[in-house]
């Protein structure tokens, strides 16, 4: 049987360092008062390849698991974040490795429009915005005051890396799960797959509402997957 969390894990492994680099701009930008609209619009297109990668992944890993096949896992998710000929030759791939993708890959691009992607960025900006905003204040209360981006992004220590992360986790938690419950609706794959069932991870860190659930199942169109799809109460 095809393990999805541990493939999702695999993307998960991936690294950050682009949501990293993107971010800190962004916080550069907004304390040097210049470059936020560029520092913004490349923050949307990482999000936008990154999360249409994800989508399709796990829209292609459902049919794997119809078939009950092995997962290659090659996704090729960290060039997909920097360059645009790799983003596009790496759903070009997706699609070639299972063609019935194909109608999907129009659906996802139109999912993660610009208009989209650019309000989740501007949400990420408006908490970075906060950030900076505090280390400042904290300083001119110590009586350092300085507004030099490289001090408040020293100032701001491990908590960049950290809330990038979480974006980066976070985001193709939802792209990879929507993908799949999404695909699970196809009439070829419900035929197999007409249900899903909620498994809690059986470990000291499970919560116990998350436990209460283990088990449970419901039909494929079921609205109750968007309440109870992961990731669930994610850090």
């Amino acid at each position: 049987m095809i393990d999805a969390t541990a493939t999702l894990e695999k993307f998960l492994d991936k690294s950050a360092e682009p949501f990293v680099e993107a971010i800190e701009r962004l916080a550069v930008s907004l304390v040097d008062g210049k470059g936020y609209s560029r520092a913004v619009s490349e923050l949307a297109e990482i999000l936008k390849r990154t999360l249409t990668v994800a989508n399709l992944n796990g829209r292609r890993l459902v049919w794997r698991e119809v078939e009950q096949a092995t997962v290659d896992a090659h996704f090729g998710l960290t060039e997909t974040l920097t360059d645009t000929m790799a983003f596009l030759e790496a759903i070009a791939d997706l699609v070639k490795r299972e063609p019935r993708l194909a109608p999907s890959a129009a659906l996802v691009a139109k999912l993660y429009s610009t208009e989209k992607v650019f309000a989740m960025a501007e949400s990420v900006s408006a908490v970075v915005s906060k950030k900076v905003q505090d280390v400042i204040a904290k300083s001119m209360e110590e009586g350092t005051p300085s507004r030099e981006a490289e001090a408040i992004i020293s100032d701001m220590g491990p908590w960049t890396r950290s809330y990038a992360e979480n974006v980066y986790q976070t985001n193709v938690s939802n792209a990879y799960a929507e993908g799949r419950i999404e695909q699970a609706k196809d009439p070829s794959v419900k035929e197999a797959t007409p249900a899903f069932i909620f498994v809690a991870m059986d470990d000291e860190r499970v919560r116990p509402n998350h436990w209460a659930a283990n088990g449970f199942i419901a039909g494929v169109d079921d609205p109750i997957w968007k309440q109870m799809r992961p990731p669930l109460g994610w850090r």
